[in-house]
């Protein structure tokens, strides 16, 4: 029986809080990448997102000028017909 409480403090007992600290400052790292990397990913995502707004934007003014042109051109066309 001692020898059985010998191994169990020697050698058990150590494994087992080793494992326990190294899983505890272990988690806590983790937890930090994973939130550093969340971060990161939505700054990506943003920066896609600006770039579809912004070619968006510019095909509106495009349109919007075309617009304006076929608009004047009617008008041009009903001026011309009364």
């Amino acid at each position: 029986m001692n020898q059985l409480i010998n191994v169990l403090l020697t050698q058990v007992l150590p494994m087992i809080a080793s494992s326990a600290a190294t899983w505890y400052f272990t988690r806590k790292k983790n937890n930090a990448e994973a939130s550093t990397n969340e971060l990161e990913n939505v700054e990506k995502a943003l920066v896609i997102y600006r770039s579809i707004i912004h070619d968006l934007h510019e095909k509106i003014k495009i349109l919007e000028t075309e617009l304006d042109r076929v608009q004047g051109m009617l008008a041009d066309a009903r001026k011309l017909k009364n």
